[in-house]
């Protein structure tokens, strides 16, 4: 089967959140050194953000985690993860491999779940502070102190970096306190209708309004005030509900100048794109920074920011001088999982899940025969993302699923625009989940029972876990390193089996 014949290069991650609130910086992470890619390399390396330095060449085989008060994690083969520190790359910290993690907290802690066994809260010795309850199944990055779990009922609330609960689960979803003291939570009230709700981190109620007058535009606070859609103008909530103005006193000046977008960076500088789409920045007065002749810019830390030349980036500071030499075509500036996950499931509901994915518009019969023009949903109107690729990726909650077709999805005649190849014939449809964070059987187990139901669902056994359906399209199903994996071939001809590769 062809392969994506593109890298995808990772986002530049513009944190243009800021809070006078947060008195350890505007920023929502603070970082010092910068996982990236080099030109022409296979492997990831580490730069200090402060001096450009590399300080570790070609080191991971895998994409680091952000790393946060000089901790990180990384992929192992086996599908679990190592939390590293910069001071010491020779061997991870601690013994333990993990099946589910986020990232640190300033304060030096982080959530993770044993494989095969609950979440818990862990020190930056990699020690567990806390098991949290059986009945969490998620758990977020800590953020001023509190995290977000989550419930078997669904529900959400607070956790404590010492595992306690601060705010019980009541509310149907809850964001970060990101920069401060406050955040928004949400109760459904209705079919469409539900509470947008401003509290402390005890919990305190500091004012609510409902979702049939105002729409959220920003989940946080920024400067001290909530930005909310309402009716057809955008409102500004104090920490009390009261309206106020733009606390942004410049941004509006700023935008006056014909900028095609303004966005207003974590050091109070402006990120402006010009109507050729080349970004730069300026500074509250609206003098040039950094040239508007990147491709992307983004602020990631105080008096340094990444810009993006075609697919190479490097990093500057406030002036536009470079900092340090290194060229990079990827880079990982945020959190990779922002939610850890326990260690254990049901694999009866898992394998229920993964049946349901066999249906017409994922992986069964009625696929067949389809064409780009008959899924052009996916890939909107805009053909040029899709030059020289075969695939077109699509998240279905856990799910990553992938169309694949007979040639390319677009094309981009020489000296003309992008074009979307509608006639491109679907041959297959991947559909994977990871269970990594799970018992080592897991896979297996899933498998089993899916294997026994498929019958219900138009499929019958050939061999080597491949099955046919009635109109001739196959299925075939395997695991890898932690990953279930989950093939409809439209084109019979293409069927394969896949791999079962269990987890050390």
């Amino acid at each position: 089967m062809k392969k994506i014949t593109k890298i995808l290069i990772s986002a530049l991650v513009v944190m243009c959140v800021v809070s006078c609130n947060n008195k350890r910086g505007e920023f929502a992470l603070q970082v010092k050194y910068l996982p990236v890619k080099l030109v022409n390399s296979q492997k990831w390396s580490i730069v200090d953000l402060t001096t450009g330095e590399i300080v570790a060449k070609d080191t991971f085989a895998t994409q680091p985690s952000a790393i946060v008060a000089d901790l990180f994690y990384v992929a192992n083969d086996d599908g679990t993860y190592s939390y590293y520190s910069v001071r010491d790359l020779s061997k991870p910290v601690g013994d333990k491999r993990w099946g589910s993690v986020t990232v640190f907290s300033e304060d030096g802690y982080a959530v993770a779940s044993e494989r095969g066994g609950a979440l818990c809260v862990i020190n930056n010795k990699c020690e567990v502070v806390k098991q949290l309850p059986r009945d969490v199944v998620a758990c977020s990055m800590f953020s001023n102190g509190r995290a977000i779990f989550r419930t078997e009922q669904e529900l959400v609330g607070y956790i404590d970096v010492k595992g306690d609960t601060v705010i019980p689960a009541q509310f149907t979803a809850a964001n970060a306190f990101l920069h401060g003291d406050v955040a928004l939570v949400t109760r459904n009230v209705g079919d469409s209708a539900f509470d947008i709700t401003a509290i402390d981190t005890r919990g305190k109620e500091l004012f609510s309004v409902s979702s049939l007058e105002y729409g959220i535009l920003t989940p946080y606070f920024s400067l001290g005030a909530l930005a909310l859609q309402h009716a057809d103008s955008v409102v500004f909530l104090d920490r009390n509900g009261k309206e106020t103005v733009n606390p942004d006193k410049n941004y509006a000046q700023i935008a006056k100048k014909g900028y095609a977008q303004v966005i207003t960076s974590p050091s109070m500088t402006y990120i402006v794109t010009d109507k050729k789409g080349k970004q730069g920045v300026v500074d509250a007065q609206g003098q040039e920074l950094i040239p508007l002749k990147y491709d992307r810019v983004g602020n990631i830390a105080p008096d340094r920011y990444l810009v993006l030349t075609d697919t190479v980036a490097s990093i500057v500071d406030s002036h536009g001088v470079a900092v340090g030499k290194a060229r990079f075509t990827q880079f990982q500036a945020g959190p990779n999982d922002v939610f850890a996950i326990r260690g254990f499931i049901d694999t009866g509901i898992a394998a229920a899940q993964f049946l349901q994915m066999v249906a017409p518009e994922y992986c069964a019969g009625a696929l067949a025969g389809s064409t780009l023009m008959d899924l052009n949903a996916l890939v909107g109107d805009d053909p040029r993302p899709f030059v020289g690729l075969n695939a077109i990726p699509h998240s279905e909650g856990s799910f990553i699923v992938f169309y694949y077709f007979d040639r390319d999805l677009a094309s981009a005649p020489k000296g003309g625009e992008p074009q979307f190849n509608y006639d491109a014939r679907l041959v297959s449809v991947s559909v994977s989940s990871q269970l990594s964070h799970c018992g080592v059987n897991t896979e297996q187990e899933v498998l089993d029972i899916m294997k026994g139901n498929l019958g219900s669902r138009g499929f019958v056994f050939a061999k080597d876990d491949v099955f046919v359906s009635e109109l001739g399209t196959t299925l075939a199903l395997g695991y890898s390193h932690g990953m279930f994996n989950m093939f409809y071939f439209a084109n019979p001809a293409l069927t394969q089996p896949l791999p079962h590769v269990r987890r050390k």
